[in-house]
């Protein structure tokens, strides 16, 4: 019942019924296939160029967070789990984290080493076609890849501000990660500012943490 193979075309991930939330794990690796590259390709972060090939991905655990449906920590123990079972490898830099399908040549493969020979000429004559819907889908993957990676130097710049703004106060990265799992980043945006206000107005703060979670509960938002 295992053997052989299907089709399954990457705009799937658009249909509705796929981005039901949250997602299942076996779903999350198969986003995962969907969305790797499926050929080399460079990406500049930070001033440096990186190559991507095919079967990576460049990502981050918020990102992945919201896609499906999960928290970061559930996030984490799930690449962790990939990662024991040699599905995958991840590098993990300060703003992204890359993440390669190990083996993704022969989920990509298998299915034409057994027999569709007889439909290489058909193939052919739809690879000008899929070369074109492949360029767009590195442009679109490309596209996402530089809003992640916004979006973490945009996380990064409050965490800089934060310490900045609260010199007498100590939040600690874990802190911080709490608190992006429990509200969205327009929460987080908020509490924050209305937290710098509560500042600048005199009032002493000894937990910044602690207080946007006692403030985030009487709002009732955790």
């Amino acid at each position: 019942m295992s053997e052989g193979w299907i089709k399954l075309h990457r705009s799937i991930s658009d249909n509705w019924l796929w981005n039901d939330k949250p997602f299942t794990r076996g779903q999350a690796f198969v986003d995962l296939l969907l969305n790797v590259n499926h050929a080399d390709k460079k990406v500049l972060v930070n001033g440096q160029l990186i190559e991507v090939k095919a079967g990576e991905k460049i990502t981050s655990l918020n990102a992945l967070a919201e896609r499906y449906g999960w928290t970061i920590k559930k996030v984490r123990n799930f690449l962790e789990l990939l990662e024991k079972d040699q599905m995958i490898e991840r590098k993990r830099a300060q703003h992204y984290t890359l993440i390669k399908v190990l083996n993704y040549g022969v989920y990509q493969a298998q299915g034409l080493e057994k027999g569709h020979t007889k439909g290489t000429q058909k193939a052919h004559k739809g690879h000008t076609k899929g070369k074109q819907r492949a360029t767009n889908k590195n442009e679109k993957n490309e596209k996402n890849e530089r809003n992640i990676i916004t979006s973490e130097r945009a996380r990064e710049n409050k965490r800089t501000t934060f310490m900045q703004s609260c010199p007498d106060v100590i939040m600690t990265d874990e802190q911080v990660e709490s608190l992006l799992e429990k509200l969205s980043l327009e929460e987080f945006d908020t509490y924050f500012e209305n937290l710098q206000k509560y500042i600048n107005d005199g009032h002493k703060v000894h937990n910044c943490y602690q207080t946007i979670l006692e403030w985030a509960e009487r709002d009732r938002q955790i």
